[in-house]
């Protein structure tokens, strides 16, 4: 416990000192990287011994303010959620060193690491929080830090509308996290997780009403459909390293915490694990459908995020599925491929936020339709991109595949069973990641492709530069780790004995039987990567042999009959997409705008897209006007006399004696 004591109050106090040094920006930022790097190493180090270990350690704080205690401890789950955590964290802090140095003169430098490396002291404190005030302590303080990151360019309005939905949707999640707290706190006299775990039978008849308050509460945060509405409008606002962070890292706490509960609160009911597979597969299509339509690159990997988060829960959902059924298979499948994918999403999806920001920072703009042909003037941010990209859909041998794998072959294996629910929600889990790995890879060849390859389409295209060693660095790392944990899997999967013990409950015997299942079909697919890499190198090297002595000449492609072709003639991702984007138009609702014209010879044609989330459009917006013209309403109640105001505080007093002494 002492190292991520340790690493807490390094990452902490490095923040402090950079606040202080704001007047130098350049000290400032490497005080609070360094910082955040050396503890992040040091708490990296100690969670993988824990889980390589299988322990666990616990200690038990000083009473704070008679409401709690500052209880701490480190198991399988918390260590598995703080291994992405410090990786991101130190990748992000390097990679924002170099990131900042534009806002060096117009921007409060050291102000930024405080507040990042605030929300990174505050996510690990609230994995290893063992008390429920604590916990809830935490989760503001990482909600409070992350809304100061979002609007660190607060001089746009847009940024500025967008923190304020950031904040509001994080303050209705954690009002009924307090709710579920409190009842859980009622139930079993205790605001202790180990008096949570003690008395899961005086839980167990406010179980279903836990679960849901859980599922809303982490489900904001975690931006499961329909609460997801705030992530398309925090992500593009934040700086590329803050979003990197908050999308691989942050989002993945409501899927620790929900996790968490659903340990606490005993056996579940089928229609937890019904919910929460529905959740998913609906929050997976939703997402990717509307990442499609999307032109901000930001934004299109917010909406990502949506689709993978989905696919967690639907793992998780399944896992929930087979334990109420008693089929350890489609529990075990489900909860290591939620879990494996909360891992390999953190890598991949940091990998591409922190590539688009860097393609945003070197172009001027995130519009992918006046991009293109930037592969040439940035290749190490392409390859990596494109590594990121193959990632996310879900393509071997890279990690994203790995875990949507481990979904897909307990969804095979539980197919024949005799159980109605478990036939159908394997069945749409098969259809329901194919159909979203599918629409995951359209989308992601429209990104690289428009944004990449062609020729540019503007001079914010033209201008395009590599950018410095620093920003490299952190997109290679994880570009290494996104490879190297999709080849890996033999040596990664045992070391989930713990974690799934923990999580799931069953025998260790049945746990056993799992990943020696696991850890052989992942070397058998090992073995055929093996094979098809010595097919392609013996082509390779036979190309090379029959052009031997050879003269080979480049020319330019067809250009259709054109002698003049221009970069307007290319694709643009709204007619790339726009066959996919006109069947799912009930979905998406998209507008179309086109300009066309009946010469021969148009000088201009033009197709864009404009959609909106249909949850912000026919929920959220209609809604919000009625609250405030509501609260309008009462403007009479603010008249600037600061006698009436005193008034208001001590009737308000007066009340609370009152209601404390009767």
């Amino acid at each position: 416990m002492f190292e991520f004591i340790l690493s807490v109050s390094i990452i902490f106090t490095s923040g402090i000192i950079a606040c202080l040094l704001n007047r130098h920006p350049g000290k400032a930022s490497f005080i609070g990287a360094a910082g955040a790097v050396t503890g992040s190493t040091i708490g990296l180090i100690a969670s993988i011994r824990i889980i390589l270990n299988d322990i666990t350690v616990y200690k038990k704080g000083i009473c704070a303010f008679n409401i709690g205690t500052l209880s701490t401890g480190i198991d399988q789950l918390s260590a598995f959620f703080l291994i992405p955590l410090f990786i991101l964290v130190a990748v992000s802090s390097v990679y924002g060193i170099q990131y900042l140095k534009p806002f060096y003169a117009k921007k409060t430098i050291g102000s930024f690491w405080l507040f990042f490396n605030l929300l990174a002291a505050s996510m690990a404190t609230l994995v290893i929080a063992r008390n429920g005030v604590f916990f809830l302590v935490a989760w503001e303080i990482m909600s409070l830090s992350s809304y100061f990151l979002v609007t660190f360019e607060d001089e746009h309005k847009s940024v500025r509308q967008a923190g304020i939905i950031y904040l509001i949707a994080n303050h209705i999640g954690v009002m009924f996290l307090f709710f579920m707290f409190a009842m859980m706190g009622k139930a079993c006299g205790s605001m202790e997780f180990s008096d949570f775990s003690a008395a899961s039978s005086a839980i167990l008849p406010v179980s279903s009403a836990l679960f849901i308050m859980a599922t809303i509460g982490f489900g904001v945060k975690a931006g499961f459909v329909p609460f997801h509405f705030w992530l398309p409008q925090a992500h593009p606002a934040a700086p590329s390293p803050v979003s990197a962070l908050m999308s691989a890292v942050m989002i993945k706490t409501g899927i620790y915490g929900l996790l968490r509960i659903l340990i606490f609160i005993g056996p579940p009911h089928l229609w937890w694990g019904i919910t929460l597979f529905g959740i998913g597969l609906i929050s997976g299509i939703y997402g990717v459908l509307f990442a499609l339509a999307q032109r901000d690159i930001k934004r299109l990997l917010a909406y990502c995020s949506v689709e993978n988060i989905g696919i967690i829960a639907m793992g998780i959902g399944l896992g929930l599925i087979g334990l109420n059924k008693k089929l350890p298979v489609l529990a075990l499948f489900g909860f290591a491929g939620s879990l494996l994918h909360v891992f390999n999403h953190a890598l991949f999806k940091g990998l591409l936020f922190l590539g688009a920001g860097a393609v945003a920072q070197q172009t001027g703009t995130r519009n992918m339709e006046i991009l293109g042909g930037i592969f040439k003037k940035m290749p190490a941010t392409g390859i990596t991109f494109l590594i990121g990209a193959a990632a996310i859909s879900g393509l071997p041998p890279l990690n994203g595949f790995v875990s949507e794998f481990l979904i897909y072959f307990g969804s095979f294996k539980c197919i024949t069973v005799s159980s109605l629910s478990v036939v159908v929600s394997s069945l749409l889990a098969i259809t329901g990641l194919a159909f979203i790995g599918a629409l995951a890879a359209a989308c992601f060849t429209k990104v690289f492709s428009i944004v990449f390859l062609g020729s540019a389409r503007s001079a914010s295209a033209e201008k395009a530069a590599e950018p410095g060693k620093m920003m490299r660095a952190g997109m290679v790392f994880l570009a290494v780790l996104c490879v190297l944990t999709g080849i890996s899997m033999p040596l990664i999967i045992p070391c989930f004995h713990g974690l799934l013990t923990e999580v799931s409950g069953l025998a260790f015997s049945e746990i056993d039987m799992f990943l020696s299942q696991a850890k052989t079909t992942f070397v058998f697919i090992n073995k055929i990567y093996a094979v098809i890499a010595v097919v392609f190198t013996c082509a390779f090297l036979l190309r090379k042999k029959i052009l031997a002595g050879k003269i080979v000449r480049t020319a330019p492609t067809w250009d259709c009959g054109y002698s003049h072709p221009s970069a307007k003639m290319q694709y643009t991702g709204s007619s790339f997409v726009q066959p996919i984007t006109d069947f799912f138009n009930f979905i998406l609702r998209a507008g179309k705008k086109t300009e066309l014209s009946s010469d021969i010879f148009p000088k201009k044609i033009s197709l864009r897209f404009e959609s909106q989330d249909i949850f912000m459009r026919y929920i959220y917006e209609p809604l919000s006007e009625k609250i405030y013209s509501l609260i309008m309403k009462l403007r009479w109640i603010q008249h600037g006399r600061l006698q009436v105001y005193i008034l208001y505080i001590v009737a308000t007093l007066l009340v609370l004696i009152i209601w404390k002494l009767g």
